[in-house]
């Protein structure tokens, strides 16, 4: 017989899922009290606020995506997160389902570890990378991923002009939609993490009688944020070498 308040026969499928998520943030939480013991009070207080399941998944999410990529040694975790950022990037990923960012939260999470757990320098790229939607996200994964990276003596990164054609930018924003893309690369501009003509590089649309092409030049932000936010232990010239290039000065 059927449940009267089960009109749709869904309530175990609803069940399972219970069970599934409930599996994840026990899995999240365990983590994140060996990790930072701060933040896993705050994850607590969250969940007795009741806040909506789908956040606390989604920061549950970020948190296995982060443990995944971790290094453990005899089963231990050596390193620590910052309250302050380790909060902070749980906190923002919570509002995040798409993967590209929740990759990207996922990354910075790792990075913000130390051994000692008190370096608060990604703080800079929280609001930044909250910032972004998933088009933005594609667009800085493709343009750090694949441009040429200039090297100069002063140590200071930046991405060689990268220009791509039309065709290319609908594929990497994954829509055709010229007039949403072009806020996208007009935006990226507009916080820092590509950069303008002014340092030789190009950003937004640009026309000729014939072409269309989108100019998605990295910044040193855009760079160090990317960086970052893949968790990657290798330096930030390291993370780079593949494509880098030495130049002599900032006009060269």
């Amino acid at each position: 017989m059927s449940d009267v308040n089960d009109l749709l026969g869904i309530k175990p499928i609803g069940e399972a899922i219970n069970k599934t998520v409930g599996a994840v943030i026990e899995s999240a939480s365990v983590f994140l009290d060996s990790v930072c013991k701060p933040a896993m009070i705050e994850f607590g207080f969250m969940l007795s606020d009741k806040v909506r399941y789908w956040r606390l998944n989604n920061i549950s999410k970020m948190l296995m995506k982060a443990k995944g990529k971790m290094e453990f040694v005899d089963g231990k975790l050596e390193l620590k997160a910052n309250p302050k950022v380790a909060i902070a990037v749980m906190e923002s990923s919570s509002y995040e389902e798409d993967d590209t960012i929740q990759d990207m939260w996922a990354g910075l999470f790792i990075s913000s570890c130390t051994e000692d757990g008190k370096d608060d320098s990604n703080m800079v790229f929280v609001d930044l990378l909250k910032s972004l939607n998933s088009i933005e996200a594609r667009i800085l994964q493709y343009a750090c991923n694949n441009a040429t990276v200039k090297v100069f003596q002063n140590g200071l990164i930046l991405g060689a002009k990268y220009l791509v054609s039309f065709n290319d930018i609908t594929a990497i924003a994954e829509t055709d939609d010229v007039y949403l893309i072009d806020n996208c690369l007009d935006h990226l501009l507009q916080i820092g993490l590509l950069r303008d003509s002014n340092y030789e590089g190009i950003s937004g649309f640009q026309a000729t009688d014939k072409t269309l092409q989108a100019g998605i030049t990295p910044s040193a932000l855009g760079l160090s944020l990317y960086y970052k936010a893949t968790g990657s232990k290798l330096s930030l010239l390291d993370f780079y070498r593949p494509r880098l290039q030495e130049h002599r000065s900032i006009n060269g």
